[in-house]
Parts: C-alpha cells; structure tokens; sequence
C-alpha cells in the first residue's frame, strides 16, 4: 500500500475505536525530528512507502503533462504545483486530488490535533492548501525563513531511495532564543509535522533534486488562529478522531 505499515494500521485503529492507547501507539510512532530539541515540536515519521512515492510522483507526471499553465504554488517558491483543481492556476488531476484529500482528512487532520492538542480547536483545521515544491540548482535553490499560513503543515519528501542530493537540509528557529536554528533533513518517503507559526527555512541545494508535497492546514477562509486553548476548551479525544465533513469514511 501507499502509507507505511505501522502508522496505517495505528491510525486505522484510533478511527475505529478512539481510545488513549490507540491514539498514544499513533503518537508515539511521531518521533522529535530534532533530538537537540525535543520539545520544538516538529515531529517525523515514516508516511509513504516508495510505492506511496511513486504513486504520488506517477500523479503528479500526469497532472503537469497536460501543458495547462500554472500558478506557482505559493509567493516563495517559484517551482512546484498546486494539487487542487478548485484552485485558479492549479494542476487537475482528480485521482491525485483523491489522494491528498484522503491523506489529509485521515492522516493529517487527526494526527495534528493528537500532536498539537492545546493549538488545534473546531473548525481551525477545516480547510487545506496542498501543493509539491521543488529544489535544485538550477531552479529554487532555498527558502528564505519564514512562517507557513497555517496552523499545521505536513511536508513529505517525495524523493525515491535513489534520488540523492547534498544539502536542502531545513532548520527550525528556537522561539526561546531566536539566535539558535536547529537543523534536520529528511529521507524519501519521511514526513515532518509542526505548527505553521514556528519559523524555518530550507538551507542551498548543492547537488541533485528535492521534492516535496505540503499540505497547510487552516480555518474557515483562511483563518490561522495561534492563541492555544485553555484545557478545558482543548478537543476531546473523540473529537480529534471525528470526521470534518459528515461524507467521509476512512479509508485504507
């Protein structure tokens, strides 16, 4: 299948019977991506076996294959596509659109309120922006520091196991102390989760190709609320493993 075996069978369990150890086996399989700190709260873990990579990378062949002009997929990146055909200047590729849809409403969504409990409320991770960037020398090299529009981000490497490259490692600036920048890279198929309000940025590609696929997360229009909830306004544990939309079934 697509996602990698462990997570899919710990996320199919907390749908069917939300419960502090089911979500606790979901949690524990999100390890700190930055072992010098732990509590930046930037998360790792497997999510797309090379199978799951292809698949996406096969979507994403076909979608821009059509030589319909697009947007760039955000004001920073120039290089890359939007994966929703709703969207002016986006690629429309339904069978990718599927996917990411599925991947963010059982995947994402609940994982990013296990995560971030006291920061994701109703209705503030209602909305998605989901789009693939692209690193190389010859096009966008880095990203400058910045914050995503967002309460939480997803980024998976899209790369296969022999698509290696030098540099493009990205770092995450401690909000304790803005002087310290923590760095991480990530192999193909890892996906990184955080709060789209923590800054960082991607270090120079220096050889190869880095490619990835986002997803933001956010409210109704494109609110971002950043104010965490106090307890007892946090979600409960049913309610961070409830479907957004009434229409959906999990899948997988």
């Amino acid at each position: 299948g697509p996602f990698a075996p462990r997570l899919a069978a710990a996320v199919s369990a907390a749908w069917e019977f939300p419960s502090i150890g089911t979500e606790d086996a979901v949690r524990t399989l999100w390890e700190p991506a930055i072992h010098d700190a732990p509590d930046l709260g930037v998360y790792r873990a497997g999510l797309l076996t090379e199978d799951g990579v292809r698949l996406v990378r096969q979507g994403l062949d076909c979608a821009t294959s059509s030589g319909v002009p697009t947007r760039r997929p955000n004001g920073m990146n120039r290089y890359g596509i939007i994966v929703d055909g709703g969207v002016d200047g986006a690629c429309s590729f339904p069978p990718l659109e599927d996917f990411v849809r599925e991947l963010t409403d059982r995947y994402v969504r609940p994982i990013g309120r296990a995560l971030f409990p006291a920061d994701v409320g109703e209705g503030d991770d209602s909305e998605r922006y989901a789009f693939t960037i692209r690193y190389e020398e010859c096009g966008d090299e880095k990203l400058n520091e910045h914050r995503d529009a967002s309460v939480v981000t997803l980024n998976v490497n899209l790369n296969l196991p022999d698509e290696g490259y030098g540099g493009s490692k990205l770092y995450f600036v401690d909000p304790a102390d803005r002087s310290k920048r923590h760095e991480m890279e990530f192999a193909p198929g890892m996906a990184i989760i955080h709060k789209g309000a923590l800054r960082h940025a991607a270090l120079p590609i220096n050889e190869g190709m880095r490619q990835n696929l986002v997803i933001w997360l956010f409210g109704d229009r494109g609110e971002v609320r950043i104010a965490p909830y106090a307890p007892h306004e946090q979600l409960t544990l049913v309610e961070r493993w409830r479907a957004t939309k009434e229409n959906f079934l999990p899948w997988f």
